[in-house]
């Protein structure tokens, strides 16, 4: 049987859930059990039981800087600044903090300095962090605010070194043999996805026209849990060749979506039949406003049918 933690770095969520909440049922006074719960909970996205779990923790022990730090994160997750400002402050006044857990509060505080587009902080957070815990997320960070600071080389090289950190090598060398290639687990492939999709924005900013950079935003792609965990949608990902249909769907953010559908023409021009999967408001938008290629045609997303698996190429509106 799988342990937790396993279960936990695997993907499956649910089934550690389940384990965990049977040895709460045994335990209910362990902080550290509930703790983990509200982390499992934040995972899936369900938020009102993750703060549950963790205001249940730090009603047993109100102090836990990991605990406060999570309740952080779910704060700027809903737009509520001042609420994680207040949590990270209190975390940060906690003494004494291991380095390791004064990174993670300083990873948050600079996250939060970002949204509040303080780049001067949130650049004074990261560099911190980096002193207390040199790892790829800490140069991640320094690699964003250096990139918000428009110093896009820099960015560039700092982005390089945490994936090439990440990865276990002396120098990443050319990124792209890293596109959707799995990694140990389910998160670790989405977290080098996204990495490599900031280390293309970087690499754009410098020089519009790097065909490195260009393909490594299919790196993209992988930045969802479900590319990873359902074989049919790896295996009909489209990747630019030419083909009969071609089915786009809407799988981003509204405003995301509408700036998606600026490279419509392109994808029609490179099949017989493009079909467009959207969500009904956006439907309806697009019925009245978007002027479509003549070999393009309008379709409502269903929940009940994914677009892989329609035995076509696809790929998402990203």
């Amino acid at each position: 049987m799988m342990s937790i933690d396993q279960l936990e770095s695997d993907g499956q969520w649910e089934e550690a859930i389940k384990l965990q909440r049977h040895q709460i049922h045994n335990n209910n006074l362990d902080e550290e059990q509930y703790h983990r719960l509200g982390r499992l909970y934040q995972r899936l996205g369900k938020t009102g039981q993750a703060k549950a779990s963790y205001r249940k923790a730090l009603s047993i022990n109100s102090l836990r800087p990991k605990t406060l730090n999570n309740l952080a994160v779910l704060a700027i997750e809903a737009l509520d600044p001042k609420t994680c400002e207040d949590l990270i402050s209190k975390a940060l006044a906690i003494k004494p903090l291991d380095s390791e857990t004064e990174a993670l509060l300083c990873n948050t505080a600079c996250e939060l300095k970002l949204y509040q587009l303080d780049v001067k902080t949130a650049l004074q957070f990261s560099q911190r962090q980096a002193a207390l815990e040199p790892s790829p997320r800490s140069h991640c960070n320094l690699a964003v605010c250096k990139h918000l600071s428009a110093d896009f080389q820099t960015s560039w090289i700092l982005q390089s070194k945490a994936i090439a950190n990440e990865l276990n090598q002396a120098t990443l060398g050319d990124p792209r043999q890293w596109i959707l290639k799995p990694q140990g687990t389910i998160q670790q492939s989405i977290e080098l996805s996204i990495k490599l999709m900031n280390l293309a924005f970087a690499r754009l900013c410098i020089d519009t026209d790097c065909p490195i950079a260009q393909k490594l935003l299919l790196a993209g792609l992988g930045a969802k849990q479900s590319y990873w965990q359902d074989a049919q949608q790896k295996r009909t990902q489209w990747q630019g060749e030419t083909t009969d249909k071609l089915i786009v769907w809407d799988d981003e953010g509204f405003g995301d979506t509408i700036q998606g559908l600026r490279w419509i023409g392109k994808a029609a021009s490179m099949t017989k039949h493009l079909e467009l999967w959207l969500r009904p408001s956006l439907h309806a938008l697009a019925e009245k406003r978007l002027r479509l290629p003549p070999n393009c045609t309008l379709q409502l997303i269903s929940t009940k049918t994914a677009p892989w698996q329609q035995a076509a190429p696809q790929t998402g509106l990203w």
